[in-house]
């Protein structure tokens, strides 16, 4: 049965009547014709499916009665909590999302053109939906490569058609878009805008202290709430252990996405503040040390997190935003830095650290001028 915008009742009702020959006494209630279909239910094990809850409360007193012969399996975007047992459907392991291509493309498909396979599972983070679709999609576009599918990804985003379109002989009902959308119009304005923000960040663990910090205006209690409330109850967030949460790539893409139509002052307004909490974590005045001998207490089961190689990802997702909306400024200049010390410092190769100092010393010359300027005038 469909649980999203449709009457449970009438659909229990109407099933009794038409497959099972019930008839009901006169005089019954919406409610007691359900009862009356529970308890007049033929002989045997029963699986009631309900798909896509959206409200518990909703559902819950129209479910059959405490009896083995009963199960019932709800599928939800919701944290239902300790009402019901709960089994979370996450991503699939690397070996497992190349498995499910296989079987949707072909074997010999998907060997010949194996890392651009691998690459294709990691664009949609091993998601079993987005998996299908993309599946389902080269299965019917034989001449295209996989190579060809990814470019059409990386200019298209989520609106690429092989995203949007359900293909014949799923069980899912929407698109990757359209799924996540149902998602986004439950949430409230102030959840939005803590969505939004969360879409600027790196695919890669957040330390929640760096959020809190662009919330200034917002009581720590309150920003939880719309977290867990909002985002992790819908599985719009993960947590990956105490104060550390992250985001799974299709979401990211969809918060971008929903950043992006807002007014541009509100994406400018975000990266702002979002470059100068990372900055503030950044101590600017180096030492003889560097700055690897800066602890911060982020912690994990294993103790393994560590600052620096926590907040690299992001800073570079925010340079990167900020190259495109053209933002100069003091954190900007910061962040660049830490990204050049933090690559020579793990001796890595390349022009990354000679591009990382020369876009440092660019703004610096810039935000200089803008000084001497505002000296004259």
């Amino acid at each position: 049965m469909r649980a999203r915008d449709q009457e449970i009742a009438t659909q229990i009702v109407s099933f009794a009547q038409t497959k099972l020959g019930l008839t009901f006494p006169d005089g019954l209630d919406e409610q007691g014709q359900v009862d009356y279909c529970w308890g007049h239910w033929r002989e045997g094990d029963v699986l009631v499916v309900l798909d896509d809850v959206t409200e518990f409360d909703a559902v819950e007193p129209y479910l059959p009665p405490s009896d083995p012969k009963f199960k019932v399996l709800l599928t939800t975007r919701l944290n239902i909590g300790s009402s019901v047992q709960s089994l979370f459907i996450e991503e699939l392991d690397d070996e497992s999302a190349l498995a499910l291509l296989e079987t949707l493309v072909g074997p010999e498909r998907i060997q010949s053109q194996l890392e651009d396979a691998k690459t294709l599972c990691g664009w949609v983070g091993n998601l079993p939906l987005g998996l299908e679709l993309l599946g389902r999609f080269l299965a019917r576009r034989l001449d295209w490569s996989i190579e060809k599918m990814i470019e059409r990804l990386e200019s298209k985003k989520l609106e690429a058609q092989a995203l949007i379109a359900k293909e014949s002989g799923m069980t899912a009902q929407l698109g990757v878009a359209a799924a996540l959308e149902l998602s986004w119009v439950e949430l409230n304005e102030a959840e939005q805008e803590l969505a939004c923000l969360l879409g600027m960040f790196a695919i890669a663990p957040i330390p929640w202290t760096l959020v809190e910090g662009c919330f200034d205006d917002v009581k720590p209690d309150d920003l939880e709430d719309y977290r867990d409330n909002g985002l992790h109850d819908r599985s719009l967030i993960k947590r990956e252990g105490e104060g550390i949460y992250q985001l799974h790539q299709i979401v990211q893409e969809f918060f971008q996405a929903k950043l992006s139509a807002r007014q541009a002052r509100s994406e400018y307004s975000f990266l702002k503040k979002l470059a100068t909490c990372l900055s503030e974590l950044i101590p600017f005045n180096y030492s003889q040390s560097g700055i690897w001998g800066i602890s911060l207490e982020w912690s994990k089961s294993d103790g393994t997190w560590d600052k620096n190689t926590m907040l690299f990802p992001h800073a570079q997702a925010i340079v990167q935003h900020a190259e495109k909306i053209e933002l100069v400024s003091k954190p900007i200049f910061i962040l660049y830095n830490f990204i050049a010390d933090y690559l020579r410092e793990r001796q890595f190769y390349g022009d990354a650290i000679a591009e990382g100092y020369l876009k440092a010393i660019s703004i610096g010359e810039q935000l200089s001028l803008k000084s001497d300027q505002k000296k004259k005038g």
